[in-house]
Formats: structure tokens, C-alpha cells, sequence
């Protein structure tokens, strides 16, 4: 085949990897987040109000990271408070 169309193709495929803005913006924020929750539970143990009130974060939204931090072993569960669980980083 000709030499122009691989040049054709590898334009395209250097314009489809091009990330569009709102999803950089997107992760950036979940990772100020992440960092922010693990700061939170760092020094000790807090449900995950205390924790969204620490960090300004809908709770809901906290409790998204929590059970992603959970899964990949961050962070740990320690005790209870009431009906809900206190949370704490794994040392």
C-alpha cells in the first residue's frame, strides 16, 4: 500500500488518543479526593460523615472512595460508632 495512507492511519490514531479535557479535570479531582479521605483517617479512626464534614465532600460521594479504598486494602475497618463503621488507614 501506499506510503500515505499509514500516514493517514497514524494521524488518526494519534488524534483518538487525544484525552479530552473534562476527563483530566475528572481524575484530577478523584485523585485530590483520595488524598484528601486518606489524610482524614491517617491519624485516626472516623465514619464516613465525619469524614465528608472534614473533607467538604457530599457523604455519598465519600462513601464511593471508601469502599474503592476497602477493595484494594488502604484502608481498613476499625470499630464502630453508633451503626457506623469507623474507618482507618492501614499502616
Amino acid at each position: 500500500m501506499p506510503e500515505k495512507y499509514y500516514e493517514k492511519s497514524l494521524r488518526e490514531l494519534r488524534e483518538r488518543k487525544k484525552i479530552p479535557a473534562e476527563l483530566k479535570e475528572e481524575v484530577k479531582r478523584q485523585g485530590k479526593v483520595r488524598a484528601a479521605i486518606l489524610k482524614a483517617v491517617s491519624s485516626e479512626a472516623k465514619t464516613v460523615l465525619q469524614i465528608a464534614s472534614e473533607i467538604n465532600e457530599k457523604p455519598h460521594t465519600v462513601l464511593w472512595f471508601i469502599a474503592a479504598l476497602r477493595k484494594y486494602g488502604q484502608i481498613t475497618e476499625n470499630g464502630k460508632d453508633g451503626d457506623y463503621h469507623k474507618y482507618v488507614k492501614k499502616r
